[in-house]
């Protein structure tokens, strides 16, 4: 697995090569703040997705602002006259960012943590994203899809009742006596949740996470519909996930029902497209599609977005509109659905990417596929390339740096080769004038 402090030292050299801080809305806001002495009083933590906190040793008392930069120096949010230890950071793509009309930067790989004061400024140590942690992981040779099953995987439940428009909690309780990574994602892979057990205090951190288990009391947001929880070990990744969908159902259809037909269906190419039919105004919107009206779990679910279903008349069809709780649902019989047209021009398109999962396999199965080593993740197919005799492969840290070395001794090849051009020239000039002035003697002789 690869380090963290190796992908830090990779980013910095990343920087070093030109990357450097981006326009942020907060600017303003530190523009008279000079911080660049990293102290151990400040300990910075991600604690969630897109939240992070900073330990302060000592007062936090007359601190004037505390601001948040990913490893190049963009702001990434801010606090004002920060009151208390620890300081909270929201460094997700807020409001201020479509207000001042700036792209977000997009999510960090790095972040450091700044607390100015009347007379100075102090920086924490800069500290490697989940993301950026579980990146590394993925590329690295340490995460072999062919040596993942025999471990007990993690296990992961929602606690309580989710709700489409405040999300909720889950439990986890991981093996981990010999864990090294252990994270939870939802289903479009934002990490939830990481601890990385692979630094110099591994074995205090892997005390303190095994004695945590079951971890209770975790928050997933709205518009999580499933959570994939993994743990590795030197040797194995295990893991499971849970569907939130049905937690969802549960909360949507304790309220008030309406036996009302809300939804268009399209039959497209031999699935079936179920979308809002315009009569309301949602905004946002849960959607789902069952295959009875009496099931706890859903054909297909989403948030906001149109559905494309494989299913088999009849089956029932249910909407929930921005904050009105109503469920509108009805079954939908052939006479209910339209034929799609193609436009003037239109071919089917093809999209060549990885296989989907054929089969009933948990995320996480290793599956083996004409030979080769698979691994199902999200219901595609990820296989090993096949066997053509002895190769290796690079993680984006090794590749980065092997690029560096190489540019570097270009670079140095580029000067030996300058200095050896001038060298010879001067030589060349110094054989010139010996010459001359040895012409110019002989005249004065002669003469």
């Amino acid at each position: 697995m690869a380090r963290p402090s190796l992908f830090l030292l990779l980013l910095g050299a990343r920087g070093a090569l030109g990357q450097s801080a981006e326009v942020s809305p907060f600017d303003a806001m530190v523009a008279d703040a000079d911080c660049g002495s990293v102290t151990d009083t400040i300990t910075l933590l991600q604690t969630g997705a897109t939240t992070a906190s900073a330990e302060i040793t000592g007062s936090v008392a007359g601190a004037s602002l505390a601001y948040l930069t990913d490893g190049y120096g963009t702001v990434m949010t801010y606090v004002d006259s920060p009151l208390s230890s620890p300081v909270t950071f929201d460094f997700s793509e807020t409001a201020a960012w479509a207000d001042a009309d700036i792209s977000y930067s997009g999510s960090p790989t790095a972040l450091v943590a700044h607390v100015v004061y009347a007379s100075d400024c102090s920086s924490s140590a800069t500290v490697a994203t989940w993301d950026a942690i579980l990146n590394s992981y993925m590329s690295s040779d340490a995460s072999t899809f062919g040596e993942t099953e025999g471990g007990a995987p993690p296990i992961v439940s929602v606690t309580g009742s989710a709700t489409v428009r405040g999300g909720g909690n889950y439990t986890v309780k991981f093996p981990a006596e010999n864990a090294v990574l252990a994270y939870v994602r939802d289903q479009t892979g934002t990490v939830l949740y990481l601890e990385d057990m692979t630094g110099e205090d591994a074995t205090s951190v892997r005390g303190a996470f095994v004695g945590a288990q079951p971890m209770e009391g975790k928050a997933f947001p709205a518009g999580t519909t499933a959570l994939e929880s993994c743990e590795a070990t030197a040797t194995t990744v295990s893991c499971s996930s849970t569907s939130i969908v049905p937690s969802y159902i549960t909360s949507l259809e304790s309220g008030y029902m309406v036996n009302v037909r809300k939804t268009d269906i399209v039959d497209k190419d031999g699935t079936y497209v179920v979308e809002p039919d315009g009569s309301l105004t949602c905004g946002t919107y849960s959607i789902y599609v069952k295959a009875n009206a009496g099931d706890s779990d859903a054909v297909a679910f989403a948030f906001s977005s149109v559905l494309v279903v494989t299913a088999d008349l009849p089956f029932y069809t249910y909407l929930q509109c921005g904050s009105n709780s109503t469920v509108y649902w009805s079954e939908v019989t052939t006479s209910d659905v339209t034929a799609w047209v193609a436009p003037s021009g239109y071919s089917q398109e093809v999209t060549i990417d990885h296989p989907a999962c054929e089969g009933d396999y948990a995320d996480g199965t290793n599956i083996t596929v004409d030979g080769r080593d698979c691994r199902c993740d999200k219901g595609t197919l990820f296989c090993h390339a096949e066997d053509v005799g002895d190769y290796f492969r690079l993680s984006d840290e090794e590749a980065v740096g092997i690029a560096l070395s190489v540019s570097v001794i270009v670079i140095l090849l580029l000067l030996a080769l300058i200095f050896l051009c001038l060298k010879k020239t001067a030589q060349n000039q110094e054989l010139k004038t010996v010459l001359a002035a040895n012409t110019a003697n002989s005249a004065d002789d002669r003469l």
